[in-house]
């Protein structure tokens, strides 16, 4: 190689490991627009994608099971209670006249194994 051919490839390391180095910190100081510590950016809610799941309003509801829209639903033992922005709900947050997204399991006897509670903003 020529001298001028190693310090082309020399400027190119440099360069690519500076980007390298960048990158990687930019990522670790909140740059996903959150100026908390890791573990409490990994903890915080994701806001839940509803595509494909059924919407109604809660109309009555049973230790076991719910009304939504006039229409019985089982609950499966583990069902999963979420709000809008993906932090965990009680079974008591499905209160009358909420609005509600879920998840009916056909192969589970059409019990719901999904609830996203929409809450008042």
């Amino acid at each position: 190689m020529r001298v001028s051919q190693r310090k082309t490839w020399a400027t190119l390391l440099a360069v690519t490991s500076l980007v390298a180095v960048f990158i990687v910190s930019f990522q670790g100081n909140g740059a996903y627009g959150a100026d908390v510590g890791d573990d409490e950016y990994l903890a915080q809610p994701v806001p839940v994608n509803t595509a494909g799941m059924q919407s109604g309003i809660v109309t009555g509801g049973a230790p076991h099971s719910v009304q939504i829209s006039g229409r019985d639903y089982g609950l499966m033992p583990d069902v999963l209670i979420v709000d809008q922005k993906g932090a965990r709900q009680e079974l008591t947050s499905l209160v009358l006249e909420r609005e509600v997204f879920f998840n009916v399991r056909k192969d589970k006897a059409d019990k719901i194994d999904k609830i996203v509670v929409i809450r008042p903003q």
